[in-house]
């Protein structure tokens, strides 16, 4: 490989991947340097068992904060419109960390990124946004996640059948440890109001 091309991280970016796969998306270093994620070194994929992550070469990559952003667009999309809840989940966590970033680069970085904030809104506000509407992001998500399981649980011959499978679909949301009070409280009423249903 040419000294002067770069290594790219790319994660799946479907919101199934781990956490620190997820953070390294777009992460750009030069061919013959380590990435640095949680404080370890690494080369090149696989950082893990399972790692589906792969590395891309480029001669003249795109500024980095123009990536993070790019790839901040590409998470709270999958947040917004996926029906798994994990990769909501997961999905959500990676955008904030992406707008943190971003949130904390300079004026004069961002500009030669080309990357002008829309409708006037700083990066830091639509951080805080974004943070303080995560109950309804996730009411929105599990009700996605909840409406898809209980159309596949409805072709289930008993009633038995249909209850095991939303209560490992239940499990399965409350498993993620993500959920606040009001969360767990839409949760229960929107399964209430689906039993009935049946």
């Amino acid at each position: 490989m040419k000294k002067n091309y770069y290594k790219v991280w790319s994660s799946s970016l479907d919101g199934f991947s781990c956490s620190l796969c997820a953070k390294l998306e777009g992460m750009t270093v030069r061919y013959d340097k380590p990435f640095i994620i949680a404080g370890r070194s690494v080369m090149a994929p696989p950082l893990h068992d399972g790692c589906r992550c792969a590395v891309l070469y480029e001669k003249s990559p795109k500024p980095q904060l123009r990536r993070d952003y790019e790839t901040f667009l590409s998470y709270a999309q999958i947040a917004n419109d996926s029906d798994v809840f994990s990769a909501v989940v997961n999905s959500y966590f990676a955008a904030l960390y992406f707008l943190e970033r971003l949130a904390d680069a300079s004026p004069s970085d961002l500009k030669m990124a080309r990357l002008s904030v829309e409708g006037g809104t700083s990066l830091r506000q639509q951080l805080r946004n974004i943070q303080n509407h995560q109950d309804e992001i996730f009411n929105a998500a599990i009700k996605r996640a909840y409406d898809r399981e209980c159309h596949e649980a409805k072709s289930l011959k008993t009633e038995r059948g249909r209850n095991a499978r939303m209560e490992r679909f239940l499990q399965g949301i409350i498993a993620t440890q993500a959920l606040s009070p009001a969360n767990h409280e839409y949760l229960r009423e929107l399964h209430k109001k689906a039993v009935k249903g049946w």
